[in-house]
Formats: C-alpha cells, sequence, structure tokens
C-alpha cells in the first residue's frame, strides 16, 4: 500500500502539510508603523555609540560592539514580534 492508498487501497490522496499561506501585501498595520519608527531612533541612537570608537582605547572596542550588536539583535526581535 502507498501513502495516497486509504487503508482499503482506494488511492484516496492523503493530504501532506505544507508552508503556511503567504500574508497578503497591504500597507503595515499602525502599531507596526510606530514600532518601527522607534525601533529606527533606537537603532540610530546605539549606532551613535560607535560615532567616537577611534578616540577610545582598543580595550574597550569589543564591549562597544557587543553593545551595539545585542541592542541591534533586541530590536529586530522585537520589531518581528520574536
Amino acid at each position: 500500500m502507498t501513502s495516497e492508498q486509504d487503508s482499503q487501497g482506494f488511492g484516496a490522496a492523503v493530504p501532506k502539510p505544507g508552508p503556511p499561506p503567504a500574508p497578503k501585501p497591504g500597507p503595515p498595520s499602525p502599531s507596526l508603523v510606530a514600532d518601527s519608527a522607534a525601533a529606527e531612533e533606537q537603532v540610530a541612537a546605539v549606532l551613535a555609540h560607535l560615532d567616537d570608537l577611534d578616540e577610545r582605547p582598543i580595550a574597550e572596542h569589543v564591549a562597544a560592539y557587543e553593545t551595539v550588536h545585542r541592542t541591534l539583535q533586541d530590536t529586530l526581535a522585537a520589531v518581528d514580534g520574536s
């Protein structure tokens, strides 16, 4: 018996799982726009911490990049809803 046959051998198609339907295109929701605007401000603010990096001791560079990376990850996760 194949996977396309039912228990009696009549060849009934077995539904196979697939990906969820894609979202329909359209304007973003107002809350997403607000979240996106806030996220852009947060990203700009954290990236500003790198503006004077060349003036700081090299020993501080890793911590600065880690802080920026963590903030960018958190911001992206918040916007994505993860």
